[in-house]
């Protein structure tokens, strides 16, 4: 039998940083400045292709929150996991916005914009070996 294994949602999205904590990662226009998540090629504002690669901070502020009740009612993009789950955008202190799901909190409404969360990871899913499959989320602190 192998070994169950925690396998990314998408590489590159997120990496532990010295500090041990977990990091999102993002580009930064050199000439411009705009940091976007998650990494791109060219600049969304100014279409330059001059970007490095950054760790973004790891809290953030809700300005958006949905929580889904209904299984037939997935955005795109969700491959599963548990029913209710919460769903929203975060803008994070570089001024780069996350679209994420939300966890850690009584689902029974959605969070409020301005809500302050903390970034971790957390199980989505499982694949047909077992594995688990790991997406990050927003928490509030």
């Amino acid at each position: 039998m192998s070994e169950k294994r925690q396998i990314p949602i998408a590489e590159g999205l997120w990496t532990k940083a010295p500090d041990g904590s977990v990091r999102l990662v993002g580009s930064k226009c050199k000439d411009c400045g705009k940091v976007s998540f998650p990494t791109r090629g060219a600049c969304p504002i100014c279409f330059n292709q001059n970007l490095e690669e950054i760790l973004l901070e790891n809290r953030g502020k809700v300005q958006s929150c949905t929580v889904f009740r209904f299984k037939g009612r997935q955005p795109p993009g969700y491959i599963g996991g548990v029913v209710p789950f919460s769903v929203g955008f975060v803008s994070l202190t570089e001024g780069a916005g996350v679209q994420t799901d939300f966890s850690g909190y009584d689902m029974a409404k959605e969070l409020d914009v301005g809500t302050e969360v903390a970034l971790g990871l957390r199980k989505l899913t499982e694949d047909d070996s077992g594995n688990e499959i790991i997406t990050y989320t927003f928490r509030p602190v």
